[in-house]
């Protein structure tokens, strides 16, 4: 039932999505400030960029793929989500394995809240960590990373109360609350990457984040399964839950360390990149 819930409400944004005008690429890039020196006389002139390089086969894809490793924020943060999507994986497969098993009672009640958890409270974090992160960016530049790793943070002890607990609806209540502090985990990664490179480089991150988390949600369950299946979950649902726990620790724990020394690389390239459009004001003004 949840997944019939959350597939409608996506077929629904996928057919909104049709009423979508594609922008004009290119029309709110900045245009490039050129002084030269002739004759002793400084010519001020503005020129529009070079028009954009569409990738050519898997060549491109490589060059493009290797620069943006070389770069410390994107590098860090690939490294981050592919541990976090260890951890999540082994969430979205066990849990509903975990609560129908160990509270078989309350298989349409945990259906039900489930889906009402992943629309409203998934939704609500994405929208109130954006605003925190645009709110907050100037005085905290490292708002973005602290989101993430927050959300990290409170999943472990969260995922942990529910496993601990006997009662159904106390962990459900952790699982939603789990949902409500992780739901804002894409946004600032990718917007963080995005920043730090050229305009040029910026499409290529979202599919390049899709292939590490998806190559961690194929290797997660192939490792997990083993360690639920050892221990016998089968007849010991709670082994579910421990399982989810191990994973949970392992992969949201580990994906801080890369989130923090991400956000460390992010502030010094935005402040590099700040003193850089001062001095170019400066020098417009000069002139």
């Amino acid at each position: 039932m949840a997944y019939n819930v959350m597939g409608v409400a996506g077929l629904g944004c996928a057919g909104a999505l049709l009423l979508v005008r594609e922008p004009l690429r290119g029309m709110f890039d900045k245009k490039k400030l050129i002084c030269a020196d002739a004759e002793n006389e400084e010519e001020l002139s503005y020129v529009k960029p070079a028009a954009k390089k569409k990738p050519e086969g898997l060549g491109d894809f490589w060059k493009s793929l290797t620069k943006l490793l070389n770069n410390p924020v994107c590098n860090n943060i690939f490294k981050a989500q592919f541990l976090r999507g260890l951890g999540s994986a082994m969430i979205s497969a066990y849990a509903p394995v975990f609560f129908i098993r160990t509270w078989p009672d309350f298989k349409t009640t945990y259906a039900l809240l489930n889906a009402i958890a992943l629309i409203f409270l998934g939704f609500s974090s994405s929208l109130l960590g954006g605003i925190i992160c645009d709110k907050y960016e100037k005085k905290i530049p490292m708002i973005k990373a602290y989101t993430l790793m927050f959300g990290n943070f409170m999943a472990i002890p969260l995922i942990g109360l529910a496993c601990w607990t006997s009662n159904f609806y106390i962990a459900m209540s952790a699982f939603a609350a789990m949902i409500f502090a992780c739901g804002s985990y894409y946004a600032p990664a990718v917007t963080m990457m995005q920043n730090s490179v050229p305009p040029e480089d910026a499409g290529i991150i979202v599919s390049t984040l899709h292939l590490f988390t998806y190559t961690a949600t194929t290797i997660s369950p192939l490792i997990f399964s083993r360690v639920a299946k050892y221990y016998n979950a089968a007849a010991v649902p709670k082994v579910y839950g421990l399982t989810i726990l191990l994973a949970t620790v392992i992969g949201y724990g580990l994906s801080n360390i890369f989130y923090y020394k991400g956000g460390k690389q992010y502030c010094k390239i935005m402040e590099e990149k700040r003193l850089k459009e001062q001095y170019d004001e400066c020098v417009i003004a000069a002139v």
